[in-house]
Parts: structure tokens; sequence; C-alpha cells
């Protein structure tokens, strides 16, 4: 008797590590199918912006959106959480991040949408998880796996593969300033990655992304309120509305606090991984509302993205 409750005891430990396990397994899950269907939305918002373009002066729409959204996350974070004391130093972190991924990002992203195709678009966008990882590393933030940087590389070339695909072998074609823009939207995207899972350690999801955003709506609106002014708001139709709609509610407001709770529970790398999805999304959503051609060599490419983020997320750490 007195064996067996030595063993139990012994035990004990073991069963407590395996909760502790199965616990981050479960929130490990939670955020991946919570950053899934982020992927989704955001696939889907890439041909939806620019149908909304069409009536809506691109700094209209993001003024329209950014003086929604901030206002609703606050209101939220009030509610659910109250305030919180947040030093000077995690202030002006807090405002760089929303430098980066509200002010900065948006500009050049929705200035580099005009010109380029919503698929195109996304595939470039999707190289934040190359940046993401070289900053990670540059500045010590994150290991990195040999399989995490083997899925990096595979996902690269199958991001060149899509593009060639749509271009008939000319890599930017005829909107080159558009897509170096965008692609550099995506550089901008991978700093505030890595500003946010410092931050992340202190704060929320919520907390974080509302703050943030907050601080950098107010530039963005007084950048757009010129080209308000001379917006023709009796051509837009209610399609159009729409589009906006599904855009600040889901892609800005559910999206930036989605994939924060994601970088918050996989890490800034894996996260940005899973970005490589969102071309996939963004081709067929575009062949649906706007009619965009894929390629069969799109598809072989969107085949090896698949793959890379299967080898990325391999727990290999060797």
């Amino acid at each position: 008797m007195k064996m067996h409750n030595s063993e139990i005891k012994l035990n004990e430990p073991d069963q407590v590590f395996a909760d502790i396990q199965e616990q981050k397994s479960n929130r490990s899950l939670r955020a991946t199918l919570i950053l899934l269907s982020v992927i989704l939305i955001w696939g889907v918002n890439f041909p939806v912006m620019k149908y909304a373009f069409k009536q809506i002066h691109p700094m209209v729409f993001n003024e329209i959106r950014f003086s929604i959204s901030p206002i609703i996350l606050i209101i939220i974070l009030l509610v659910t959480e109250g305030w919180q004391k947040i030093s000077k130093q995690d202030w002006l972190h807090l405002a760089v991040l929303g430098f980066f991924q509200t002010l900065l990002y948006q500009l050049l992203f929705v200035n580099g949408l005009i010109t380029t195709a919503s698929g195109v678009a996304s595939i470039l966008t999707s190289t934040s998880p190359l940046w993401t990882a070289l900053f990670a590393w540059v500045f010590k933030v994150e290991k990195l796996s040999k399989w995490l940087v083997l899925g990096i590389a595979i996902a690269f070339v199958g991001i060149i593969m899509i593009v060639l695909g749509g271009t008939h072998g000319s890599f930017f074609g005829d909107s080159f300033t558009g897509e170096v823009i965008v692609l550099i939207s995506a550089m901008i995207w991978a700093s505030g990655t890595l500003i946010s899972k410092r931050l992340l350690e202190k704060y929320s999801a919520l907390r974080i992304t509302a703050i943030s955003m907050a601080l950098n709506a107010v530039p963005l609106l007084c950048i757009g309120f010129p080209f308000a002014l001379h917006q023709n708001w009796q051509e837009v139709r209610f399609m159009t509305w729409l589009a906006v709609l599904f855009s600040s509610l889901f892609a800005v407001l559910i999206g930036y606090l989605a994939w924060a709770y994601a970088v918050q529970h996989l890490g800034a790398t894996r996260t940005a991984s899973f970005g490589n999805l969102t071309p996939v999304i963004a081709f067929i959503s575009a062949y649906i509302i706007a009619h965009e051609r894929v390629a069969s060599l799109q598809i072989a490419g969107a085949v090896v993205i698949f793959a890379a983020i299967w080898l990325s997320r391999k727990n290999n750490t060797g």
C-alpha cells in the first residue's frame, strides 16, 4: 500500500505537467483557429477594398474605417477590462506600434493597392513572415528552428510562382510602383508584429490594439480629411457601403485583435507564417468578386505555400 501511495506521489508532478501542457495545447489550437478565420477575412478583404475604391477614394476609405474601429475598441476595452496603469515607456511603445501597424502600414497599403491586382497584393503582403523572421533574428526576439526557416524559404518560392503565373513571366509587370509600395508595407507590418510581442507580455491583446490604433487614428483621419471634402458621396452605392462596413468591422476591428492574440499564444514568427494562406483566399475571392483569373502556375504556388506552412509548424527546434 505504501508503494502504491509512493507511486501516486511520484506521478503527481507528471500529471501537473501534463495538465499544463494540455492547457497550452488548447490555447494554441484556439489561437490557430482564430488566426485562420482572420486569414479568411483578410483574403476576402483585398477584392472587397478594390471594389470600394471604384467609388470611394482610398484615403477616404481609410478615414471611414479608422473613425469607427478605434471608438468601438476603446468602449469594449473599458467595459470588459477597465483601465490599467501604463508606464511612460510602454506608452511610447504603443505609439510606435500604432505608427507602424495603423498609420504607416495603412497609408502604404491602400495607395499601393490602387495600381496592384488584389491577388498580387495579397502575395506581396504575405512576405511579412520573411521580414518578421529576419527582424526577429537581428534583434534576438525569437529563436528560429530549421523547419521554420525552411518553411519560410519554400513559401518565398511559392510566392514567386504565384506572381509569375499572373504576370506572364514578368515579376512586377506594369504596376511596379504599386507592388513595391505594398511590399514595403509588408515589412512595416512585420516590424509592428515584433513590437507587439513585447507589449503582449504585460498587456492584453485588446488593450494594445485599442490604444495603439486610437493613438494613430487621429493623424490618419487628418491626412484623409482633404480627400473627403472632394469625395462625391452621392455616387456611393449601397454595396460599396457594405464593403466599407465589412472592411471596418471584420478586417480592421476583429482582424487586429485576433492577430495580436495569435502573436501572444503562437509567437510572432509562427503567426506571421500563416499569412501565406492569405493569397490563396485572395485569389479565390478575387476570381469570384472581380473575375481575376488564376493560372495553373498560381495554383501550384498555392500548394507550395500550404506545404511551407505545414513545415513551419513542426516543433523540431534543432
